[in-house]
């Protein structure tokens, strides 16, 4: 029987609506669910070019190069003026590398925001800021004879060399009786200046001995161990290349530290990551666990740990060839006068092609002599 409802929703069994009648309707069987249309994805239309104002235009470049006098100034640079420029350098670095991520993100379209034409100056602006400040510290670096042999190096570069020289004093004083102590509240005591090589690895965060404990003065420079780090790592990309002899270094040591954890010699290591993890509340992944469980060492550890042997070689030669040029002769490594090892790895390109040895006056070197070449 078919059924007839009212604009009030009252039905009668006889198929007539109570009421008035108006606005009635007939209930009928709901339709069945149909398939959703799948709509076209329609590719956003390609931007029009960004016409730049005259004052941005490469023609009318507001950058000028660095004259040639302020290049020669940045020689005479001290320590602390070098340690800034450094470390404004960095800055730039960091602002270019974000220019040029939004830079790929807008020819991936992905940043939609983005305007190409203007974060595209910008990134070659910056990139033109860091090669004017790189040669300011080329400059530095290559005033000193310490210097000249880190750019003598493959793999390093203005920026390492002039870091290194700005935040490694061999001259300061590194007496134990005095750790601990600022510089300038030490008292006035005959000082020889950094003695060994250890001091160096110390002062650079390599030390495992040395833990830094809550409520501590951080016990090493943090801006020297990140530029060993980034060092290291130039040496790591450098490995293939035959002139690259840290990268050489790099290479056998990883592959004696994988046959030794290979072999097992790592366990106890491991054991001790693990423990450490425990006890700390690590967040370690199932993989991880699985490693030092089964007493190996994971391959990013066996790769830092090769890092860190090729940069305390390096800092060591450092430590070499500065100690020649203070005072005409660097001290006996304590391991091979004390030690019995008799393995000794020279420093490369020392001596300097072209220069000598400075002369030595009362355990003070007075300057460095220079050979004219055929």
């Amino acid at each position: 029987m078919a059924m007839t409802a009212t604009k009030n929703g009252h039905v009668n069994g006889n198929g007539k609506a109570n009421g008035d009648g108006r606005g009635a309707y007939r209930r009928t069987r709901p339709m069945p669910p149909q398939a959703p249309v799948r709509e076209e994805v329609v590719p956003p239309p390609a931007r029009p070019e960004v016409s730049l104002p005259d004052y941005l235009e490469p023609e009318g470049r507001l950058l000028a190069p660095l004259p040639k006098e302020d290049v020669v100034a940045a020689s005479r640079f001290t320590r602390e003026e070098v340690a800034a420029l450094v470390g404004l350098y960095i800055s730039i670095q960091k602002t270019r590398v974000g220019a040029s991520n939004r830079v790929s993100a807008h020819d991936r379209r992905v940043d939609t925001l983005a305007d190409s034409g203007m974060a595209r100056r910008l990134k070659g602006d910056l990139e033109f800021l860091e090669a004017q400040t790189r040669r300011g510290l080329l400059a530095y670096a290559r005033s000193q004879p310490l210097g000249r042999w880190c750019l003598a190096n493959c793999g390093v570069g203005p920026v390492s060399a002039a870091a290194l020289l700005a935040h490694i004093d061999l001259t300061a004083c590194a007496c134990a009786q005095y750790r601990g102590i600022p510089r300038k509240d030490r008292p006035a005591h005959p000082c020889p200046g950094i003695v060994t090589a250890g001091a160096v690895w110390r002062f650079a965060g390599m030390d495992p001995d040395v833990k830094w404990e809550r409520g501590q003065v951080r016990p090493w420079n943090a801006r020297l161990k990140v530029i060993c780090w980034n060092l290291g790592k130039c040496f790591v990309r450098n490995h293939k290349r035959p002139e690259c002899f840290y990268g050489h270094l790099y290479a056998a040591r990883k592959r004696q530290e994988e046959e030794r954890n290979a072999a097992g010699l790592f366990a106890e290591q491991a054991r001790a990551r693990l423990s450490d993890a425990r006890q700390g509340g690590w967040r370690i992944t199932e993989e991880m666990r699985a490693c030092w469980e089964a007493g190996k060492l994971q391959p990013a550890g066996l790769e830092l740990r090769a890092i860190r042997y090729v940069m305390k070689i390096f800092l060591s030669h450092y430590h070499h060839v500065g100690r020649t040029l203070l005072t005409g002769s660097a001290p006996e490594a304590w391991v091979i006068a004390h030690g019995g090892h008799a393995n000794f790895i020279p420093p490369p390109h020392w001596p300097l092609e072209g220069e000598e040895a400075p002369a030595v006056a009362n355990g003070k070197a007075k300057g460095r002599r220079k050979t004219v070449k055929a």
